[in-house]
């Protein structure tokens, strides 16, 4: 790792890059992504796997975020999502001739149905008709498309191998199922090549996930497939005109657009909510809109665009009278929501051509921008009011993320997706993301204790659904190709990681080295690479004080420590891990939290210590003659690491505790016994890796490591 930066996933190491390449081949632009929530997915060789036979197409569907227009979409209304660059579901395909349809998915399984007995399930539900048995869970979504395809003319199903996985989250408001069905659609194109237009074939996924249960509006598949780089897809959801809109004017600015997972899974309660409204606006138009035809509301469809704000003033009185309040409120979110996307797109334009100025080194226009985005990200934020006050379609959880992120830098904030659970859409300057990121976490683990913190994705417009790969270019044909990745852990157990987390600052040393050699008096550096010297932290710090700000710019800095890597190597490995231990109030201890978080881990256990320095090793890398030589900070913000950091919470729920270089931390000792006592308490497993005697702790380690 290079660099610890809070906008981008972390490449892999330097020496690997070839080897994901080739897993890769062909598709050099998820080189080094975190495509499976920080497992390497490597879609054709899973695909060969499990099937026994190379894929012939591969493809992606984004997921999407919707900036503003929510729940007008099955009102006729105007939308305006985008696609997430680098949030994706990877899909190959395959035929087969045996007249089985076979879905699988390294976290969701593997199901099979007959092609003829998925023929006869009509492709459109009546109401209380059931597609396949829910527990082929996720595979309905794939199966949904298949059975769409097989009412197109011409396209001769006979049998499948379809495989899946990705990084959009799920239930996350992301629109994860939409990702899902527009990758299998594209995989499917690629090979039946029906040339259905991108419009008819939004159609026909959201027909999939109505067949699935999911009344959804046309948006999600949309916006998915028709997604470009830099621009939102504004979409007129009645007569499915679009237009791209240029939202480059956030990335000039300085801003970028985050989303922030609750992490709260999905309920019948966000479902049951979304139908009542939905039919809130049937009975408007049933017992109000059609006894006034001057009006031209003749069905649902209609109220977004031909109740004006306007209109809606003239009319809301008697509204309220012969409907109430609730119907009135849900008409007053959708004649809002829709002039407030009107607004947004006149403010999107005005941004962008100051956004030009500024490219040609208008230096004036700049405040003038930043002005546009604030106005920009306060229609965003007007429009979570609405959806909470009116549409009644947030949450507790929901609103205290919009409330920390307003507090935290989000210029704009609002409830994204159907609601209730879910996540936010944000605005945020990408210089004060740290602090976002620090504060939004801390507030939402302070308001929901026993919750982790929230998942935070910071991304940009991106380009829609589209084919990566045909049998011609596709890894797994060539039997020399690398085989997928395998895990130890294939049902994801929580694992609690307590111990050391240390930064590695590498510092380049040997021939053409422009790096003051450290005086090797004070101990700072060990001959070789074979002792450990431990001085004082002041020696650690007035070398790097020592550097100019180039020479720092230039060292490397990793993770390290037995807590640390430990937690990565069980991620990889497929576990889910919570890490507790301590870091200081600085950028790199920042850092380590935003790469730890952006793999997916759960943060909520690591203290940040005001005043104090991440824990921070030494490590003079001598190019000309290998040697390595180590010093190691120990009284960084480990020290302040306790067995009562490890809380109820943190326990709750695991499958195991590892204990990670527990003995290079005194106080964490201290308490370690009772801390073992209460984990075997709640069920839960101990174990362990690395014992250092840095603190003549060992021989209270030794006989406690041996229980376990």
């Amino acid at each position: 790792l290079t660099k610890v930066d809070e906008t981008k996933v972390a490449m892999p190491r330097a020496e690997n890059v070839e080897a994901y390449k080739r897993y890769f081949s062909g598709f050099e632009s998820l080189v080094g992504e975190a495509v499976g929530e920080g497992r390497v997915y490597d879609s054709s060789s899973y695909h060969k796997e499990q099937f026994d036979t190379a894929a012939e197409t591969v493809a992606i569907g984004p997921g999407r975020i919707n900036l503003l227009g929510e729940h007008v979409d099955y009102a006729g209304g105007h939308v305006l999502p985008i696609a997430l660059d680098g949030v994706d579901v990877i899909a190959a395909a395959s035929r087969r001739g045996d007249g089985k349809i076979v879905v699988a998915s390294p976290r969701f399984g593997r199901y099979e149905i007959d092609a003829a007995t998925l023929a006869a399930i009509p492709s459109t539900l009546g109401e209380g008709q059931k597609a396949v048995p829910e527990e082929y869970g996720w595979a309905r979504y794939p199966l949904g498309v298949v059975r769409q395809m097989m009412d197109i003319k011409g396209v001769n199903i006979t049998g499948l191998n379809i495989s899946y996985d990705g990084n959009v989250p799920l239930g996350g408001g992301l629109s994860s199922s939409a990702a899902v069905e527009t990758a299998v659609w594209t995989a499917l194109e690629g090979i039946f090549k029906t040339g259905l237009a991108k419009a008819d074939a939004a159609k026909l996924t959201m027909a999939a996930e109505h067949w699935r249960g999911n009344k959804c509006g046309i948006m999600d598949q949309f916006a998915s497939l028709h997604g470009k780089k830099g621009a939102a897809v504004l979409l007129d959801c009645n007569s499915l005109q679009y237009e791209e809109v240029d939202i480059g004017f956030l990335e000039t600015a300085g801003y970028a657009i985050v989303a922030v997972d609750t992490g709260l899974p999905k309920t019948d309660e966000a479902w049951q909510r979304y139908m009542a409204r939905r039919g809130a606006l049937e009975q408007a138009v049933e017992r109000f809109f059609k006894n006034l035809p001057d009006l031209g509301v003749s069905s649902i469809l209609d109220i977004a665009q031909k109740i004006t704000p306007e209109v809606f003033a003239e009319i809301s009185d008697d509204l309220r009278i012969a409907m109430g309040e609730e119907v009135y409120k849900r008409v007053h979110h959708v004649v809002f929501e829709e002039a407030r996307v009107r607004k947004l797109i006149v403010v999107a334009r005005q941004a962008n051509e100051l956004a030009s100025r500024v490219k040609a080194g208008d230096a004036s226009a700049s405040q003038t921008l930043e002005s546009k985005v604030r106005e920009f990200g306060q229609l965003i934020s007007e429009g979570h009011e609405s959806m909470d006050s009116f549409y009644e379609m947030s949450s507790e959880h929901l609103n205290t993320l919009v409330a920390s992120a307003l507090r935290y830098g989000s210029v704009g904030s609002r409830v994204t997706g159907a609601g209730v659970v879910g996540c936010t859409v944000n605005i945020v300057k990408k210089d004060d993301m740290a602090g976002f990121r620090e504060g939004v976490s801390a507030d939402y683990r302070a308001a929901f204790p026993g919750i982790a913190s929230p998942k935070i994705t910071v991304s940009q417009a991106g380009e829609g659904a589209r084919l990566v790969g045909r049998s011609e270019n596709i890894p797994g044909v060539d039997t020399a190709s690398p085989s997928a990745k395998k895990t130890i852990f294939p049902n994801e157990p929580v694992i609690t990681v307590v111990g050391s987390i240390v930064a590695d600052i590498i510092v380049p040393m040997g021939e053409g080295s422009d790096y003051p050699v450290p005086d090797t008096a004070s101990g700072l550096v060990a001959e070789g690479d074979k002792v450990f010297k431990t001085p004082p932290a002041e020696a650690t710090k007035a070398y790097l004080e020592s550097l100019r700000p180039d020479q720092r710019a230039r060292m490397t800095i990793t993770y390290g420590g037995p807590g640390l890597a430990s937690a990565f190597g069980m991620h990889e490995l497929g576990a889910k891990v919570r890490l507790v231990g301590a870091v200081g109030d600085d950028d790199i201890g920042r850092g380590l939290i935003a790469l730890m978080e952006s793999k997916g881990m759960d943060t909520g256990g690591i203290k940040v210590v005001e005043g104090v320095s991440t824990s921070t090793n030494l490590i003079f890398s001598n190019k000309t003659t290998g040697d390595t030589a180590y010093n190691l900070a120990l009284n960084g913000a480990n020290e302040y690491l306790t067995a009562e950091d490890v809380k109820y919470e943190f326990l709750q729920g695991a499958a195991v505790l590892h204990l990670g270089g527990i003995a290079i931390n005194p106080k964490l000792m201290d308490g370690l016994a009772g801390l073992i006592a209460r984990a075997k308490g709640q069920g839960v497993k101990v174990g362990w890796d690395t014992v250092v005697d840095l603190y003549g702790k060992e021989k209270e380690a030794a006989p406690l490591m041996g229980e376990v």
